[in-house]
C-alpha cells in the first residue's frame, strides 16, 4: 500500500539535533554533544538525575535543559478556529512569495492549501478538493491497480508551477521497492500540464524544458532497503522538509519492506 502524507509530524521532532533547541547556550551544548546526547530524544529519555550526574551541572540547570528540549519537540496547543483560520480552499494557498502571508497585517498568518489536487476533476471533487494536507492518506488496492501511478501524479501536482494549477513545493517520494521512474514522472506532468510543460504544446519549447526541469528538481527521492534504514531517514528529514519547503511525503510502499 502506498501512503501519502502532508505536513511534519511531532514524533519527527523528537530527532531534532539539540543545536536547534532553544535556551541552550554554547556550553551546555558542549557538554550534551561530549556525553553523546546529540538529538531531543537522547535528553527526554533521560532523567534530570542522570543529567545531574553525566553533565556535572545542578538540578535546576538539569531541569532547564529538560524544558527548553521539551518545548521545542511538544507540538503548541491551538484551537480549532486558528486550524481552520491556516487553511484556504485556494489550492495555491495564500503564500506571495515572501512567506509572511497574504494579508496586510505583520501578525497575519501564511495559509496553507487545504487539499492536493490530483487533478482529476472525478477524484477530487469525490475527495472534497482533492487529498487532505496536513494529514495521512493511504492508497489501497491490489497489484497494478494505479498505487504508484496516482503517487506520481499527485508529485506532479505538488511540484507544478503554481501558474498551471501546481503547488510549486518540494516533494519527498520514499521508493522502497526500488522502481521509481523519472521518466514516468515526466510523461505525467506533460500530460497534465501540456500548455507549460510540453515542448509540442507550450508557446515556448525552451520554456517548457525549464519549468519541467524545475518541476522534478523539486522531488527528492529516497531508496531505502530496509525497515531500520526507512525509519532513520524518516527520523531525519525534518530539516530537509524545512530546506526544499516540502508539502508532500510519498512512501510507495509501506508493505514491500516488511515483505522483504
Amino acid at each position: 500500500n502506498a501512503h501519502v502524507g502532508g505536513g511534519v509530524r511531532s514524533a519527527m521532532a523528537a530527532k531534532r539535533s539539540l543545536a536547534r533547541v532553544a535556551g541552550l547556550d554554547v556550553d551546555l551544548l558542549s557538554r550534551l554533544e561530549s556525553n553523546n546526547f546529540r538529538t531531543c530524544e537522547d535528553v527526554l529519555t533521560r532523567h534530570p538525575f542522570d543529567l545531574v550526574e553525566l553533565l556535572d551541572v545542578n538540578l535546576p540547570v538539569a531541569e532547564k535543559i529538560v524544558t527548553c528540549v521539551a518545548r521545542a519537540c511538544c507540538p503548541k496547543p491551538v484551537t480549532a478556529k486558528q486550524l481552520l483560520d491556516s487553511r484556504t480552499d485556494d489550492p495555491h494557498g495564500d503564500d506571495d512569495g515572501t512567506g509572511a502571508g497574504g494579508g496586510s497585517s505583520a501578525s497575519s498568518t501564511r495559509k496553507i492549501p487545504a487539499f492536493v489536487r490530483a487533478h482529476l476533476a472525478p477524484l477530487d471533487d469525490a475527495l472534497g478538493g482533492g487529498v487532505p494536507t496536513g494529514s495521512i492518506s493511504e492508497l489501497v488496492g491490489p497489484a497494478g491497480a494505479g498505487k504508484t501511478q496516482m503517487c506520481l501524479t499527485l508529485a506532479c501536482a505538488c511540484a507544478a508551477p503554481k501558474r498551471c494549477g501546481g503547488l510549486e513545493s518540494g516533494v519527498v517520494f520514499i521508493d522502497t521497492e526500488q522502481r521509481f521512474s523519472s521518466q514516468r514522472l515526466a510523461e505525467i506532468a506533460r500530460a497534465k500540464f501540456p500548455e507549460t510543460l510540453s515542448p509540442t504544446s507550450a508557446p515556448d519549447a525552451a520554456s517548457a524544458e525549464r519549468e519541467l526541469d524545475a518541476l522534478t528538481s523539486r522531488v527528492l527521492v529516497l531508496t531505502p532497503s530496509t525497515l531500520s534504514e526507512m525509519l532513520q531517514r524518516l527520523n531525519g528529514l525534518e530539516e530537509a522538509l524545512i530546506d526544499r519547503g516540502v508539502r508532500l511525503l510519498i512512501v510507495d510502499s509501506v508493505a514491500a519492506l516488511a515483505r522483504a
